[in-house]
């Protein structure tokens, strides 16, 4: 039986010293060199209204840069208000 390991991936995005509005776009890729199942996940945002959505891109190594078409979430996880 193999056994199972587990790994973080972490991203950050805005200016964490105040509230200002975050810019939209891409925050951060990842190459995984391995096969891997995504368990969980979180969202934790600061302000008095936040508001984000986020997207997973996935494509076989040595192809091209993922786009949106290449999405592997069917409703992408929200935070709102």
């Amino acid at each position: 039986m193999a056994s199972i390991q587990t790994r973080q991936i972490s991203f950050g995005r805005g200016d964490f010293t105040n509230t200002s509005s975050v810019t939209t776009g891409i925050v951060g890729s990842v190459i995984m060199p391995f096969d891997f199942e995504i368990i969980g996940w979180g969202i934790a945002c600061a302000g008095s209204s936040p508001t984000i959505t986020f997207d997973v891109w996935k494509v076989a190594t040595g192809t091209a840069v993922p786009t949106v078409s290449n999405t592997i979430m069917g409703t992408k996880p929200a935070l709102s208000t």
